[in-house]
């Protein structure tokens, strides 16, 4: 007669290959026979929930605890049961009876770590997976979960590290390999590297969505828009109602200077997103850049759900345009020197329609504003940012949403002439620090702020406008380059026709004053820019392929500054054709020294 281990033995055998039957019924044999059986509780529950009877194996299984408490094998099922039927908090307790029994007991280790990861309890779970690490046991896993929780919780360089050390012993897990190229793709400085990982990432896992998807930002990110476009109309083919690709084809449509079609994919980017504000973004720049105020300003004011900054007087009414005689409005301003002075212009329309006005202005630029900005101004209706107003007003608004308030279109965005003027008592003394330069004089500045997100295309540099100078030796280049773009200059020897004053430069006012004693500004799209035009001297502005909505879509000029000229790039990043064309004008531009 077969004993108990030797029936047990075949019933498992028959359970191992899938006979099912057959090993239930001897499993209940054994059970009927020798109900105290650990193995044979233990083996049948586990068959029960194989079967979908998840609640009388569960049951089994933990008869065959009772009677063999420290067995880890039994626990393991029973908890790898309760994580099947969804009670996670159950699974867990259970995997932390075994860790108690078995501190390295690896799988129960894993289990856990994924299981508080599942549960959002992040920290845990990375501490978990760390502890992981310092065990003989899926060392790969364990590093791809840490670098997942570290990840989630922003730290980055620490998730790089693990991400790091899975490819060192598994350097084909596509997992790791996405994550890792795709947190070098936003750190910016190592695209060669980051196209490597997600390459390799793609020929393991062709189609992969997020590889594919961190690929084409990264075409975006490096300037290949052609290519980015192409990759993202192949996800939206494959992948129609996942919305990263539109979003993607929309940036590098725009970003080609396709500025209708960026529009159109970016509605139905929209439709799939309506809660998304940098796609209203995107789609509001589009619409104003089309010259469509009237769609693109509603869109506009998403902003404020993309800046860390909160807006000001916050507990003061909003105002929405409508004529208050009686009533007080403050105006204050939000973003850029450029955003400022170009919205500068609607302020007297904005006091004509309240009782008084007032603005907050930067420190920065108030050395540039006149004795009055618009009609009836009165003494401390002009408050720098940080000091108190001089009553509580009654309605504010954000300068940006003057536009928006006022129902200003293209064909009304006013200009009366020249709003900004210069200090006389600058202009004289540059005046005479500018006696003996001779000929035609040129302001020059060759880059933006480098904390704008495009500014590495936006700002061409002194290089690349090195052919201009050289084309002109009859011409004094005047160098107004701010500090943030003078790293261009060390190591160059600057030309002789280059004379920099940006050392001497105190502030705007000091800007304002030089303009006015040369004859042309040429200037990417910065502050500077704005300055000249409000002023009303002669200025060449240097745009890329996404311009600012100010300056319109394939336009050489702007309505917003007359005396303005534009030079637009036909493919982004590339100078040359624009130096090109602003040597070849310059030939024949006069000019004259104004003041």
């Amino acid at each position: 007669m077969p004993t108990v281990g030797e029936v047990l033995a075949v019933a498992l055998d028959h359970h191992q290959s899938g006979r099912l039957d057959q090993a239930e019924d001897l499993y209940g044999q054994i059970l009927r026979a020798m109900p105290d059986c650990a193995d044979a509780l233990h083996l049948q529950g586990v068959l029960f929930v194989q079967t979908g009877r998840a609640a009388g194996g569960e049951n089994l299984i933990a008869q065959a605890i009772a009677l063999d408490g420290a067995n880890v094998d039994y626990r393991a099922n029973l908890a790898q049961a309760q994580r099947q039927r969804g009670d996670r908090m159950a699974a867990l307790a259970t995997y932390g009876q075994i860790v108690a029994l078995a501190p390295r007991h690896g799988p129960a280790h894993l289990a856990c770590a994924q299981i508080l990861e599942e549960l959002g309890r992040v920290e845990e779970a990375a501490d978990t997976y760390r502890l992981l690490t310092r065990l003989p046991y899926q060392l790969a896993e364990a590093q791809l979960g840490l670098g997942r929780c570290l990840l989630r919780l922003d730290r980055k360089e620490e998730a790089e590290a693990a991400f790091r050390a899975v490819l060192a012993v598994a350097p084909d897990e596509v997992v790791a390999l996405v994550n890792l190229g795709d947190l070098l793709r936003q750190r910016g400085g190592h695209e060669a590297e980051a196209a490597r990982l997600l390459d390799h990432a793609l020929r393991l896992r062709p189609g992969l969505f997020e590889a594919a998807a961190s690929r084409a930002e990264l075409h975006a990110a490096m300037g290949e828009m052609a290519a980015a476009a192409e990759a993202a109309r192949g996800l939206i083919a494959a992948h129609p109602t996942r919305p990263e690709p539109y979003g993607i084809l929309a940036r590098a449509l725009r970003y080609q200077g396709y500025t209708a079609d960026a529009l159109k994919v970016g509605a139905r980017h929209l439709t799939l997103t309506p809660d998304d504000p940098e796609v209203a973004m995107s789609m509001a720049c589009c619409h104003l850049r089309l010259g469509d105020y009237r769609a693109g300003f509603p869109l506009y004011r998403r902003r404020w759900h993309l800046t860390p900054l909160p807006r000001r007087h916050q507990g003061v009414p909003e105002w929405d345009g409508r004529a208050l005689p009686g009533k007080s409005l403050v105006v204050w301003d939000e973003q850029g020197a450029g955003d400022t002075i170009s919205m500068l212009r609607l302020l007297p329309q904005a006091a004509a329609r309240v009782g008084r006005l007032l603005f907050e202005s930067p420190h920065a630029l108030s050395a540039l504003w006149p004795p009055a900005l618009w009609p009836g101004q009165r003494p401390g209706d002009v408050v720098l940012r940080g000091q108190p107003l001089p009553l509580a007003p009654d309605y504010q608004i954000a300068m940006m949403d003057l536009p928006e308030a006022l129902g200003l279109t293209v064909d009304t965005i006013p200009w009366d002439g020249p709003y900004l003027g210069a200090a006389p008592e600058r202009v004289a003394a540059w005046r005479a620090r500018l006696a003996d330069v001779p000929g035609r004089r040129v302001g020059l500045l060759w880059a933006g702020n480098p904390q704008f997100p495009v500014d590495a295309w936006r700002s061409p540099g002194l290089w690349a406008l090195l052919p201009l100078l050289e084309a002109h030796p009859d011409v004094t280049f005047i160098g107004l380059q701010r500090p943030e773009g003078r790293g261009a200059v060390d190591g160059l020897t600057p030309p002789p026709n280059l004379l920099d004053l940006t050392p001497e430069v105190r502030d705007w006012a000091d800007t304002a004053a030089i303009m006015t004693l040369l004859d042309l500004v040429i200037t990417p799209d910065t502050g500077p820019a704005h300055v000249a035009g409000a002023l009303g001297r002669p200025v060449w502005t240097m745009v890329i392929t996404d311009a600012d909505w100010r300056w319109m879509d394939q336009r050489a000029d702007t309505p917003w500054y007359p005396s303005m000229r534009l030079f637009r790039q036909a493919t982004l990043g590339d100078w040359v054709p624009v130096v090109a064309a602003m040597s070849t004008a310059l030939a024949t531009f006069k000019g004259d020294h104004a003041s």
